[in-house]
């Protein structure tokens, strides 16, 4: 088991949106397109149904519009809408986390799931064991202000299309490298239609109250159409 310090004890911000607890993920506004678990096929439109859905535990809501978590080691082309995240630059997980705990408190904020935690490309970076940033995202895109609020920015970022692999267990860099080598390998069978549009992220749904191995995760990179064609 891998203690996340600080940035486990402060993800408890997490339990104050609903108490930890064993409740299949509700539904969600948007339906992304889709790649079956035993051969992705890019077009495909259906969303993963419950029976498909990961176990976990439900700690907090949705951000508006964020498609539900999907199934453990399958991959699926994903749609997010466009939102406004509070984020913070440089440090390990647990110097990233405190001043964004602070500023959600301090500005009455609630906590969302997932916190989106971002790293180099282990392709180009493979030394590099700390995480870029870590952003919380706001439930609304119309909550607050964007604006420097210490060590925090807030902006908004636009709809993105994500490659994504369901991953269970603890948030570290070692799952963060398998999760994008199976992806990595997804992109080069598929390279006439996607390409790679950016460094992979982490999103962390569950709090340090959940045993790191029932813990799920999604570990995820960034794409773009070959051609602008979807």
């Amino acid at each position: 088991m891998e203690p996340l310090h600080f940035f486990a004890l402060a993800i408890l911000l997490l339990v104050t949106a609903g108490c930890a607890s064993e409740s299949p993920v509700g539904s969600a506004s948007s339906s992304p397109p889709s790649a079956s678990s035993a051969g992705p096929q890019v077009g495909a439109t259906a969303q993963p149904d419950e029976k498909s859905r990961p176990f976990l535990f439900n700690e907090a809501s949705l951000p508006e519009g964020y498609p539900p978590p999907g199934p453990v080691g399958q991959i699926i082309v994903r749609q997010y809408p466009a939102a406004r995240i509070a984020v913070n630059r440089g440090g390990d997980q647990d110097d990233l986390f405190m001043p964004l705990f602070d500023h959600i408190k301090k500005h009455d904020i609630a906590m969302s799931a997932p916190v989106e935690i971002t790293w180099s490309d282990p392709q180009t970076q493979p030394s590099e064991t700390k995480p870029q940033s870590m952003a919380f995202v706001y439930r609304e895109p119309d909550i607050g202000t964007p604006g420097v609020d210490g060590k925090i920015d807030v902006i908004d970022v636009p709809a993105q299309t994500y490659l994504s692999i369901g991953v269970r267990g603890s948030y570290n860099r070692a799952h963060l490298i398998d999760g994008v080598t199976q992806l990595r390998h997804w992109l080069a069978a598929h390279s006439a239609q996607y390409q790679a549009d950016g460094p992979p992220r982490y999103l962390a749904y569950n709090s340090p109250f959940v045993p790191w191995f029932l813990r799920f995760g999604e570990v995820q990179i960034p794409i773009a159409p070959i051609g602008g064609q979807p």
